[in-house]
């Protein structure tokens, strides 16, 4: 996973923050995912952090967020798993 330990919220802007609960979330870091907007869900797929949103997915990498684009959707993307 991005950050092993970290607990991952996702907010209706364009952010995801994590942070570590055992330090009271004082380590709180972000990442800017827009134009990405309304977090839907954020799973661990592998070694990777993949976030789905109303108008897209992405994935967070060394604390930056790569948009999956060229994608035919048209509607939101509430949960992604793997097959």
């Amino acid at each position: 996973m991005e950050e092993p330990g970290k607990v991952y919220i996702g907010t209706e802007e364009s952010n995801v923050h994590y942070g570590t609960l055992s330090k009271k979330f004082s380590d709180v870091s972000t990442v800017d995912i827009g134009p990405l907007a309304y977090c839907k869900s954020i799973t661990e797929i592998g070694d990777q952090v993949w976030v789905t949103t109303d108008n897209g997915i992405c994935i967070i990498k060394n604390g930056k967020s790569y948009e999956l684009k060229d994608l035919p959707m048209t509607h939101s993307i509430d949960q992604i798993m793997t097959d």
